[in-house]
């Protein structure tokens, strides 16, 4: 397994020391030690764009507590101390990164045009857009407050497009805030065209949907999102069937047979990322699968890369933090527990192909 990555740029002076970026493929960034993700996508290279990615915020926690129903029920506030602690300091990233990228296409145009012994740098450069906000959209896959956080929420542009799940949804229509919010459907295999799910404001090459539990789960806990991307611009009759690759996040763990039907996907989908936690989180029933859980839907999915999220272990008060049991879990642990179990001559081999991530606050990798 590859050692965790290096950290992506907190400022550009530092980037001498940090792998060059790659304005053609994805950022995945921790903005903090539990589960608030920053997935920066390029746009397709034939779109008629300014900025080089589409930037998608995904469970924003930030600040202040956590607390459902009642801090005498559930109060929970982070530990880990983070960099990003204002939706204004993702922004900051954003263009941060997005002046890295452009730095680097040109850099990358102009050696081009020096070994053809071309001499013109295009003025049509992609830079950063005059909008109210680069982040171009929120995703929240859960109703409760340490993934659908009102104070954080509330922070962002109120035009900014916000796709959630249904619960999480009607919270946040309730609050008046934002102009758009549309809930993340089912992506089943009844239908199992991916993109289907594009829905405006989307654009047509990208996709977000939920992987949603077979069995009695009236929360849907156990549940993913399904974000799936081509890099053709492509429309629905024209899209290349090798071409599109998915992210699928699962914060509390998915039983590996409700994911299985992305195999369906048409046009087929290839899993580039999956983000899940390692821990074993229990209040009374299991919450957080772990990482025993985490190895088999690595394996289901086929994921090039596999992140550790949702474990940071916070001081939390009320019912909730009285009864939450934690057990630490880490993947080598992982590992050897299941050698165990399959006994020392069982076959890993199928594991060699995963590159596993264990990121800090604010780290990242350039998904390659």
């Amino acid at each position: 397994m590859n050692s965790p990555s290096s950290q992506l740029q907190h400022e550009l002076s530092t980037a001498a020391s940090l792998p060059p970026p790659n304005p053609k493929r994805p950022l995945l960034t921790h903005l903090n030690a539990d589960t608030s993700w920053l997935l920066q996508i390029p746009w397709p290279s034939e779109a008629d764009k300014e900025r080089i990615y589409y930037n998608i915020l995904i469970d924003p926690w930030f600040q202040g507590p956590q607390i459902d129903y009642g801090s005498w029920f559930s109060e929970q506030w982070h530990n880990t101390p983070t960099n990003i602690k204002t939706i204004q300091d993702v922004e900051d990233l954003i263009q941060r990164n997005e002046a890295a990228a452009t730095a680097a296409l040109r850099e990358n145009r102009l050696g081009a045009e020096a070994s053809t012994g071309a001499t013109h740098l295009s003025t049509t450069e992609k830079h950063e857009a005059n909008a109210a906000s680069p982040i171009d959209l929120i995703v929240i896959s859960h109703e409760f407050r340490d993934h659908c956080h009102r104070d954080t929420l509330q922070e962002a542009n109120k035009d900014i497009p916000v796709f959630a799940t249904n619960k999480a949804l009607k919270t946040i229509q309730a609050w008046s805030h934002f102009t758009l919010v549309e809930e993340i459907t089912p992506f089943t295999t009844n239908q199992p065209d991916w993109r289907s799910h594009s829905t405006p404001p989307l654009p047509s090459w990208l996709s977000i949907s939920r992987l949603e539990p077979s069995f009695l789960d009236l929360i849907s806990f156990h549940s993913a999102l399904l974000i799936t991307f081509s890099p053709s611009n492509a429309t629905a009759s024209t899209a290349k069937p090798s071409s599109a690759e998915a992210v699928i996040y699962t914060p509390h763990g998915i039983v590996p047979s409700d994911v299985a039907h992305i195999h369906n996907a048409s046009p087929p989908l290839q899993t580039l990322a999956l983000v899940h936690g390692l821990n074993d989180v229990k209040l009374g029933s299991q919450l957080n699968l772990g990482a025993h859980n985490g190895l088999k839907v690595v394996r289901e999915v086929g994921a090039r890369y596999w992140f550790r999220t949702h474990d940071e272990r916070k001081t939390a008060y009320g019912v909730v933090g009285r009864l939450l049991k934690y057990k630490n879990v880490s993947f080598d642990e992982a590992v050897e527990r299941e050698k165990q179990e399959k006994g020392e001559g069982s076959d890993l081999d199928d594991l060699q192909g995963v590159r596993f991530e264990d990121l800090g606050v604010g780290e990242g990798v350039v998904l390659e």
